[in-house]
């Protein structure tokens, strides 16, 4: 496709050189550009991409989208077009969608954002629709294309990989995608260019505060997705924000969303609402109340954070044309969710489940929720991560102490920082709630196979923080690990099963 094609709906500062030039391929890191290749040099978290624009070229690029235009020889000049824009990312992420000729203006997109329950509400959409056709999903376990599953490294991908993953989607088949769309996606422009039909709002609580500078900040990219970057009216379907009303962050969104809201939580005032809600250790029932009527939910999910998440998805499903009756009938289902309190099978004395709880409130739902149907004991094993937001370690600490039996402490992904200072963070708010019995194990390996050896009958093991992630982050090495595999190996050494 042509440079001028490309830009021909975008707003352009200058442009240098021959626009009829043909771009064969898009990279955003030089080291991925091959013969004709458009480059964007964008600024990044930890280097600015302008400064790889010569590289770009000597590569083979043929043009460059740039905030600062390149100093260029006429050899250059003269095979070479330069881009000038305001916003490289954005930009970016326009032209990546019309090169891949704008897949997502023929399918239909789902956008879940929010700190908790992206995940498994994203999984709960993508089974009821599929029950109308061919469903995509690209989010933190992985990204489904409809011809299988590849790895994700980011919960929403960079622009242009978002994009091919689109039009990989449409050529299989795809009718509808399923997309967890992450607070640092917003701030980046990934999503631009993408045309949603339904967006929603799980909650916001306390994460990422590396990256954003309050709170209000990360509101303020979550609620990007509702403002300037949903629907682009492309589609005959008319788009809609689905919001939980019970958060006070949802609860103003409500008041900004630039498309017509649906809320739902347990609010009388919500548009969908749950009541009557039923925890046992062996699923969920409550009443869904919603405009049409009333459904009866019995689920194998657990907890009341699961209601919310169900609720979330059932105003998507119905929002997309899906039937009170297959809602009622899919939630009966079991529907595996990689690392979302999932439970070790086998004939064992005590429950271990592995969770991805890894901010306060994630940790503080999961433990109210398996406190409502514990036996025994709670031995919770758990860490944070390193180079990541250093306020929540001691409040997780705390909220592991209180609700926990038996506190163990241990790594998570402690990357560039000694995991010791971690622990020790973590350790003052354990020791600040009180706790009766805590101990703190550096290695992941040992601390699990220390929980496992503890628990006796009836009790309850939670693995928190790693959930899905096959991976342990130590320096600069990654190494394989995975909390539930290693969790089978301690019960067999112990059970000889």
């Amino acid at each position: 496709m042509e440079v001028n094609q490309l830009i021909s709906k975008m707003k352009i500062l200058k442009l240098e050189g021959n626009g009829a030039l043909s771009v064969e391929g898009l990279a955003y890191s030089s080291r991925d550009v091959q013969e004709g290749f458009l480059f964007a040099a964008m600024s990044g978290v930890r280097t600015d991409g302008h400064l790889f624009v010569q590289e770009a070229i000597d590569r083979g690029a043929s043009a460059i989208l740039c905030e600062k235009l390149p100093e260029l020889d006429e050899e250059k000049k003269s095979r070479v077009v330069s881009i000038l824009v305001e916003n490289s990312r954005r930009a970016f992420a326009q032209i990546a969608s019309r090169f891949y000729g704008d897949p997502s203006f023929s399918m239909g997109i789902i956008g879940v954002t929010g700190t908790n329950g992206k995940t498994t509400t994203s999984f709960l959409i993508k089974k009821l629709l599929e029950s109308k056709g061919k469903t995509g999903l690209t989010g933190t376990v992985g990204n489904w294309t409809g011809a299988g599953r590849r790895e994700a490294t980011h919960t929403t991908p960079e622009s242009s990989d978002l994009q091919r993953l689109f039009f990989e989607m449409k050529g299989a088949g795809v009718q509808n995608v399923v997309m967890e769309v992450s607070s640092h996606a917003l701030a980046l422009e990934r999503v631009v260019g993408t045309s949603f039909d339904t967006v929603i709002f799980t909650n916001l609580t306390r994460d990422h505060l590396d990256f954003h500078r309050s709170m209000e900040d990360y509101f303020h990219a979550k609620s990007r997705l509702f403002t300037e970057q949903v629907p682009m009216g492309s589609k005959k379907m008319k788009p809609r924000a689905i919001i939980n009303l019970d958060d006070a962050y949802g609860e103003r969104l409500t008041g900004i969303s630039a498309r017509e809201v649906w809320t739902y939580g347990m609010s009388p005032k919500a548009d969908l609402q749950g009541r009557a809600v039923k925890l046992t250790d062996t699923g969920t029932s409550f009443q869904m109340i919603y405009p049409e009527g009333m459904l009866q939910i019995h689920s194998p999910l657990l907890g009341t954070f699961n209601v919310y998440n169900m609720l979330a998805a059932a105003g998507a499903a119905l929002h997309q044309g899906i039937t009170a009756d297959v809602i009622e009938e899919t939630f009966g289902q079991k529907i595996e969710v990689p690392g979302r309190l999932e439970k070790i099978q086998g004939e064992y004395p005590f429950t271990v489940l592995v969770d991805y709880a890894h901010t306060e409130d994630a940790l503080v739902n999961v433990l109210r929720t398996i406190h409502e149907f514990k036996k025994k004991r709670i031995i919770i094993v758990f860490g944070c991560g390193g180079d990541r937001d250093k306020g929540k370690r001691p409040k997780m600490g705390s909220t592991a102490g209180r609700f926990a039996d038996v506190v163990i402490l241990t790594s998570d992904n402690p990357r560039s920082e000694n995991p010791e200072t971690i622990l020790r963070e973590i350790e003052e708010g354990v020791i600040a709630s009180g706790a009766k019995k805590y101990r703190v194990l550096v290695n992941r390996r040992d601390a699990i196979k220390s929980a496992i050896e503890e628990a006796k009958q009836g009790d309850l093991v939670l693995i928190a923080g790693k959930g899905h992630e096959t991976y342990q982050i130590i320096g600069s090495n990654r190494f394989e690990f995975n909390d539930l595999t290693v969790a089978k190996e301690m019960l067999s050494a112990r059970f000889g099963y």
